[in-house]
């Protein structure tokens, strides 16, 4: 009998910090999805962030590193510093289904990102390569573009952390204990992240 192919669930995004709603969504997808891993990839240039000052990535990678560590279903891969220059999903796919051709691949996305999608880069081709992922439903009944129309929705539950007001927080000297794991709490005082901009 053949192998079953790998179901690999992909998280990408900035992570400028990561925070508790990228793990909650990473495990949400990880058990209703029935994923055999999830893969968090750091952009190493976001191009809808051009322009504004982020982290440096090596910054960013620790963080990831830190915020996953204890969790064996759960990787970082600098698949995208390795390609360099801008980071777009359309260019990265093909670089991961091409070293893992027997792998199903997953992209997983929160709810904020579906207003977005029809600015990315070939939309369309990126979800023939990859089934998209929600975090949960959209509250509106608005109609889905065509190549959405195989999306899967979790039942994650709402959590509102973004990491814009995270960054806020820390630079009003506000808290961030229990929005964030407590090593990437540690790491961000200890290397003075976000205190000025």
């Amino acid at each position: 009998m053949p192998k079953a192919r790998a179901k690999i669930g992909l998280l990408g995004g900035t992570f400028d910090p990561p925070h508790l709603a990228h793990l909650v969504l990473a495990q949400t997808a990880l058990g209703e999805l029935k994923l055999d891993e999830i893969w968090f990839i750091p952009a190493f240039r976001p191009p809808h962030k051009r322009g504004e000052k982020i982290s440096p990535f090596q910054h960013r990678l620790q963080m990831l590193r830190l915020a996953i560590r204890g969790n064996k279903r759960f990787k970082v891969l600098t698949v995208e510093k390795e390609k360099g220059g801008l980071s777009y999903t359309v260019e990265t796919l093909p670089l991961l289904r091409q070293k893992h051709p027997h792998t199903q691949f997953f992209l997983l996305l929160g709810s904020d990102n579906l207003s977005e999608l029809g600015g990315w880069r070939e939309p369309e081709k990126i979800f023939s390569m990859a089934r998209p992922v929600f975090a949960h439903r959209p509250l509106t009944n608005e109609k889905l573009p065509v190549w959405l129309e195989h999306a899967v929705w979790l039942s994650n539950p709402r959590l509102e952390i973004s990491a814009t007001d995270l960054r806020n927080r820390i630079r009003a000297g506000k808290n961030i204990r229990y929005l964030v794991p407590e090593a990437v709490e540690r790491y961000i005082q200890k290397k003075g992240l976000y205190k000025r901009r």
